[in-house]
């Protein structure tokens, strides 16, 4: 992903100017904890590490990391060439849907709507 998706100018400048981005590298790091929406996640990858097998994927999580907002599939090697992981242009949509639904839910999520004024630049720091 680092050497497609993640290094086109568009899709990084979504990625700062509208999320949070982190990297997960469950294989130094362990899993993340506290997050139920990626709880599929975490049972695809006991197995495939129990096979010896990685998966590179993204997912869009609200704030408190309880709700799926989107997903990127499953990012095997062998689907290249339909995955958006590794399409920027599939990916920059695949971010955009997460934003919508983000907004969709941003009236029930009142952290959410707070993190999106943080993230636009509409709230500061101090103002929270």
């Amino acid at each position: 992903m680092e050497g497609s998706s993640l290094s086109e100018p568009a899709v990084i400048g979504l990625l700062n100017s509208q999320f949070i981005p982190i990297l997960a590298d469950v294989d130094v790091y362990g899993f993340p904890e506290g997050m139920p929406a990626l709880e599929k996640y975490r049972k695809m990858w006991h197995f495939f590490e129990k096979h010896k097998w990685g998966i590179a994927t993204s997912a869009v999580v609200n704030p408190s990391g309880s709700q799926l907002l989107a997903e990127s599939g499953s990012g095997f090697f062998w689907q290249w060439k339909s995955a958006a992981n590794y399409n920027p242009d599939k990916f920059l949509s695949y971010l955009q849907k997460a934003l919508d639904k983000g907004r969709r839910m941003a009236g029930k999520d009142d952290n959410f709507s707070m993190l999106q004024k943080l993230a636009s630049g509409q709230l500061t720091k101090q103002q929270k």
